[in-house]
């Protein structure tokens, strides 16, 4: 796919199991649940998905100072798929919210959408920006539905390969 990279082997990537019904306990810490927000605009995004988890370094450690972001092309949708880079806090927590974006005329969101898309983990917000080599580049499936809906985050556990 376009703007698509492959994951290196030491990548260690933990993704949490998720349940398929809305109002299901998705990991002990109950993530919250969220509608997406309508949005405003001549071409605002249809759809979106809530990423929610943690980078982590090696040690399991948090990993903080890093930016991740979500720019991907899905050639089954015809869509695209984005998250501005977004700066990871000292607990190395992560809250992105993906937009998806799809062509005029096409298939509207359905109500629940699993994409793989791909996430990057940046040095800096220049390198991300950029487009420069990721430090961590991993496919994720995420959970989207249409604007006005709830979204069930997409529990992840990115782990920077070396720090």
């Amino acid at each position: 796919m376009y703007g698509m990279r492959t994951a290196g082997p030491t990548l260690l990537v933990f993704l949490l199991t998720a349940a398929g019904c809305h109002g299901a306990v998705l990991d002990p810490v109950q993530p919250e649940w969220r509608p997406c927000q309508p949005n405003r605009g001549e071409f605002p995004p249809d759809g979106c998905a809530l990423l929610d988890g943690t980078l982590v370094t090696p040690r399991s450690e948090p990993a903080a100072s890093f930016v991740v972001t979500v720019d991907s092309v899905d050639e089954e949708s015809r869509s695209w798929f984005t998250a501005p880079p977004a700066p990871v806090p000292a607990d190395g927590s992560l809250r992105i919210l993906v937009t998806q974006i799809r062509p005029l005329g096409s298939e509207p969101v359905a109500a629940r959408v699993v994409r793989t898309l791909e996430v990057r983990v940046y040095s800096t917000i220049d390198d991300a920006r950029a487009r420069r080599a990721p430090r961590l580049s991993v496919f994720v499936p995420m959970v989207f539905t249409p604007w006005g809906v709830l979204v069930e985050p997409t529990p992840v556990r990115l782990a920077i390969p070396d720090v």
